[in-house]
């Protein structure tokens, strides 16, 4: 359960901190000072509307209290037992009030939690702290140390941290009195002694933040909440120009065109909006819609690529694939149901419509992209990179028909949905319906097969225990064990032989061929010849003028059928992927050919054991699983972005 809530609430906004953190540290190469204040700015700026929203409902509460505060304080005193408790009650009711409602003045409070937590499991597990400086502070990724006293330290960042806080809430309270300050007070006092001994980087994110909430409250002392966002919105526009300046992109009139556009839609297409008068029930479309979401990127795409390749996501612990799955499940249900409710509730009335019907175009467009626009044709790892080096990763341009075609659907639905909402809000509501329907029928398809194949090939290897013979070698006459090792230097052979001279033993009846070398530097070239022989080294592959697939399925099985037609059993112990030629062309179909079809039609026996699937062999598997977990989700993303943003998710793989 408590994982659940992890999953649904933190670990959204910790993938978010992650996502901030990659792009300005890694990607815009800035230092971990630079890096950290911006992040701090920009997830301020998305929470401020929700503090804004607990402000005024703490202060409707304040009122209302106030209100009754003379005729309760009489009750309280004048009566007491069962006739105070009728009489209390009668006046909440009277007021449209519960005792319960008071927890609103904790508003602030908890929104803090989240965010807190958050960024503690972020910043205490961040590498990129280690070694970090920043002024006196020698490193990031421990407490300050920065005064001593004798031979106790004493951490100043947190003090200054919570100094700024002080600030604030006296001056949004605008008094230094303590009763009117004390909730303040108290939670000043609470982040002291939780983040005192915390690394000095998360202590910074914070006294960043308080510094933030500091510059707010005294600017809305003076000046209105729309000047307040008009302001943000200006220091953002031009720290993001600033940035593009600096990282040398090209500044023309184009940026300042778009940043000019984008303000006046900010500002001014809300009032517009607002006079269309629409009357749809915008709360039913919005859970419809964030369900929607939820379905396709939490459920549908993880299960598809999943089922694509079963046994490549089966690690050791039989439970851990569908841990990924679940998990992946857990946190969209919290970007979009948890999150999505909570950005629903701070709007008003009018905005909540509209952020119902975009949500709902987001979730169209997003099913669009999702069968528009292909990934590029490369097979993946199980920690869901693309198994080729960054530089022949082609995130290949559809053609301009594809673009034409999309937009011109795009357009029509567009039109249906502004004529459902105008109209005949029923047809909306009920294409929504019937989608979410079918991709659950699509997921759970896929579901039944990740189970199957499970079934067949992964609990297989408990046979290891009992009578059933999985590889055939004769006592008698003569076996042939064939190692192929891809990425692997020969070379290095008798070096290993002479650090540990027990493996001649070993290894004694195997022959070791020296000065040998690759046909070619990748493994779809390499190996066909290792299999098949010299007529499918690239000198020779083209001589025949065939298509590529069936020349590389000769190749990868020959030397089996070899075998099989001079009387022994053949038996291929982890066959290639066919992934590898899931993606080749045969006369233009790309019609996936599956690995065992093709060993089968000429009797070679094939077995998946556990441990050779394909992960990440950089890690191990515990840390591959980790990295599964956390690319799932930007996986997901990347499947349903447009074309032209696929690249810049992916980053070379990180």
């Amino acid at each position: 359960m408590i994982n659940a809530l992890y999953l649904i609430i933190l670990k959204p906004i910790i993938l978010l901190l992650e996502f901030l953190f990659h792009y300005f540290f890694i990607a815009g190469k800035m230092d971990v000072i630079e890096t950290i204040g911006i992040i701090s700015f920009l997830i301020s700026t998305l929470c401020l509307p929700f503090y804004i929203k607990a402000e005024k409902i703490q202060s409707e509460e304040k009122a209302i209290q106030n209100k009754m505060a003379d005729r309760v304080n009489s009750i309280k005193k004048n009566f007491k037992g069962d006739e105070q408790y009728f009489m209390l009650q009668t006046c909440y009711r009277q007021n449209n009030y519960h005792p319960v409602m008071s927890l609103r003045l904790s508003l602030s409070l908890l929104l803090q939690i989240p965010f807190f937590l958050s960024a503690y499991i972020f910043f205490s597990n961040l590498p990129a702290l280690n070694n970090s400086y920043f002024w006196f502070i020698e490193n990031l990724a421990k407490p300050d140390n920065l005064l001593f006293i004798g031979s106790f330290p004493i951490n100043i960042l947190p003090i200054i941290m919570t100094l700024i806080n002080l600030a604030s809430g006296y001056i949004y309270t605008g008094s230094l009195s303590f009763n009117k300050n004390k909730v303040q007070i108290i939670t000043s006092l609470v982040f002291l002694l939780l983040l005192y001994n915390s690394p000095s980087g998360l202590i910074l994110f914070w006294t960043f933040n308080n510094l933030y909430a500091l510059f707010k409250n005294i600017f809305l002392k003076f000046k209105t909440e729309k000047d307040l966002y008009m302001t943000i919105c200006a220091i953002l526009s031009n720290g993001y120009l600033f940035y593009l300046y600096f990282h040398s992109f090209k500044l023309n009139i184009v940026y300042f065109i778009s940043l000019a556009l984008l303000l006046c839609l900010f500002f001014k297409v809300p009032e517009k909006l607002q006079k269309l008068k629409l009357n749809f029930p915008y709360i039913k479309l919005f859970f419809i819609s964030a369900f929607f979401l939820w379905i396709l990127l939490g459920i549908l795409i993880p299960t598809n690529v999943f089922s694509s390749s079963p046994t490549e996501f089966f690690f050791t612990d039989k439970a851990t694939s569908y841990k990924i799955l679940t998990e992946a499940a857990l946190i969209f249900f919290g970007v979009f149901i948890f999150w999505g409710s909570c950005v629903f509730y701070i709007f008003s009335k009018e905005s909540k419509k509209y952020f119902s019907l975009f949500l709902c175009i987001l979730g169209i467009a997003a099913l669009m992209n999702l069968h528009f626009w292909q990934m590029p044709q490369i097979p993946l790892l199980n920690d869901l990179t693309f198994n080729a080096s960054p530089r022949f990763i082609v995130f290949t341009s559809a053609s301009i028909f594809r673009h034409i075609c999309y937009y011109i659907v795009l357009l029509l639905v567009l039109l249906f949905i502004g004529y459902s909402i105008k109209k005949k809000y029923a047809l909306l509501q009920n294409f929504m319906v019937i989608t979410i329907i079918s991709m659950l029928i699509f997921a759970g398809c896929n579901t039944y097969k990740i189970i199957t194949i499970y079934d067949k090939y992964v609990k297989a290897p408990q046979n290891y225990n009992t009578k059933e013979k999985l590889i055939n070698l004769s006592r008698t006459k003569k076996n042939v064990v064939f190692l192929f090792l891809d990425s692997t230097i020969s070379s290095f052979f008798p070096m290993l032989l002479e650090e540990h001279p027990e493996l001649k033993e070993t290894y004694r009846g195997f022959d070791y061929y020296p000065n040998t070398i690759s046909f070619a530097e990748y493994s779809i070239l390499g190996y066909l010849p290792m299999f098949g022989g010299y007529e499918y080294t690239p000198q020779h592959i083209d001589e025949r003028k065939i298509d590529f697939l069936t020349k590389h399925n000769e190749a990868v099985t020959l030397l089996a059928r070899f075998f099989k037609q001079n009387g022994f059993d053949a038996t291929i112990i982890h066959p290639m992927n066919n992934a590898w030629w899931e993606g080749l062309s045969q006369n233009g179909n790309n019609k996936p050919i599956q690995y065992n079809d093709l060993y089968e039609k000429y009797s070679i026996k094939t077995f998946i054991p556990p441990k050779f699937q394909s992960i990440n062999h950089k890690k191990n598997e515990a840390e591959s699983i980790e990295i599964t977990k956390r690319n799932m989700v930007y996986f997901s993303l990347m499947s349903i972005f447009p074309e032209n943003c696929k690249k810049f998710l992916y980053n070379r793989g990180r």
